[in-house]
């Protein structure tokens, strides 16, 4: 089996002109700490998803509790919402949360759930999603999609899911190594494709030899990142590129819900070296034939490590860091055109917007977790 080409695939068949932007050294200044939700003080444990309403409500989504917490904007406890169960207003296993102006939803991926709450914790309805999702064009074969993850609510109900394209398995066809792109389809709440917004390349980090598939370690992986703001307005694509030479590239892509093209803007980075004795735990159990291949690729950490995009449409590229350094989050307005950038400490991740700034989880060096809302304005 012929080695797939390491390289990065376009998103969109038809982008809108690059947006080029020079870049002016900046300072590091750390930005302002205002609120913080402690770890301790709050029993905080396993904090998987921060999601912000538009009067700024914070919903945290605590995974090992299997509950949402809902706080004020000052940071006080207000409710909880849901916990694990099967019932009404319970689920399983989230993969998203968010708000619908002062509604929350959570996206249940095991029970195949769409559960609305109110501010205040309390249960509205429960929406069984879409199993089938399927885009009908007159007088041609409709297109299935399996693998459905929820993204995004529209105000209007409709969907934003990431699915992979359906096909029936053909006993004389050759073996698929990477699968297929992933799709970003806009959907009803019957399944029915509206809009296709967007479509993914593979996944990069797989490997095809003669008869394996070696999966590269995520920490070195240059994967896409991808993120749509609250009002599901947009969706933005960090593609990754790098080199053995120790420089990366990210490339950024929007388009709006419609799958229109945006903006896109490029951003040469410096790359951060795996440690040697990391590096070649890596290699371990790659064949010889492959082995120059993997190595180049392993040797320098992603140039990115996180997108995010705020209720107006900017987006927040964190950056690659080592630990107990400032992160740079490199930010675009929604017109792709550059802002000054923020500088988090390394371990703040999965950022949620209002007013003042952006929450963010943070980690201890005992690996408590708190929230920490840090001041950031246009």
């Amino acid at each position: 089996m012929a080695i797939i080409r390491l390289t990065t695939v376009a998103l969109l068949a038809v982008i809108a002109p690059m947006a080029t932007v020079s870049l002016q050294a900046q300072v590091p200044v750390a930005a302002k700490a205002l609120l913080r939700i402690d770890a301790e003080a709050e029993n905080l444990s396993a904090i998987s998803t921060l999601a912000v309403s538009p009067s700024g409500i914070l919903a945290v989504y605590l995974r090992q509790d299997g509950v949402i917490r809902l706080y004020s904007p000052a940071g006080k406890l207000l409710a909880s919402a849901g916990h694990t169960g099967e019932g009404p207003g319970e689920f399983r296993q989230l993969d998203a949360i968010g708000w619908l102006g002062d509604t929350l939803w959570a996206s249940d991926g095991r029970l195949r759930r769409l559960t609305r709450y109110t501010a205040d914790g309390k249960f509205l309805r429960a929406i069984q999603l879409p199993d089938r999702i399927e885009q009908v064009v007159p007088g041609a074969a409709s297109t299935r999609y399996t693998g459905a993850r929820l993204q995004a609510v529209y105000p209007d109900g409709s969907l934003l899911l990431q699915v992979m394209q359906f096909r029936v398995p053909r006993s004389n066809a050759p073996k698929e190594v990477m699968g297929d792109p992933r799709y970003a389809v806009r959907s009803s709440l019957e399944g029915a494709v509206r809009f296709l917004v967007a479509t993914d390349p593979p996944n990069l980090c797989k490997f095809a030899g003669p008869e394996i598939i070696i999966s590269m370690p995520g920490s070195s992986c240059p994967m896409t990142l991808r993120a749509t703001p609250p009002n599901a307005s947009r969706r933005v694509a960090v593609l990754q590129e790098t080199s053995p030479g120790g420089s990366g590239l990210i490339r950024v892509v929007a388009v709006n819900d419609r799958g229109e093209p945006l903006f896109e803007h490029k951003r040469s980075v410096p790359l951060r070296p795996v440690p040697s004795e990391a590096h070649d735990r890596q290699l371990e159990g790659v064949p010889n034939d492959m082995r120059e291949q993997v190595a180049a690729r392993t040797r320098f950490f992603p140039p990115a490590f996180e997108v995010q995009v705020a209720p107006g449409g900017a987006a927040w590229i964190g950056l690659d860091a080592a630990s107990g350094k400032l992160r740079e989050w490199f930010r675009l307005d929604a017109n792709g055109r550059q802002l000054p950038s923020v500088w988090l400490p390394a371990s703040a991740k999965g950022l949620a917007f209002d007013r003042r700034g952006a929450w963010a989880i943070t980690e201890a060096e005992d690996g408590s977790q708190s929230i920490v809302l840090y001041e950031a304005r246009p």
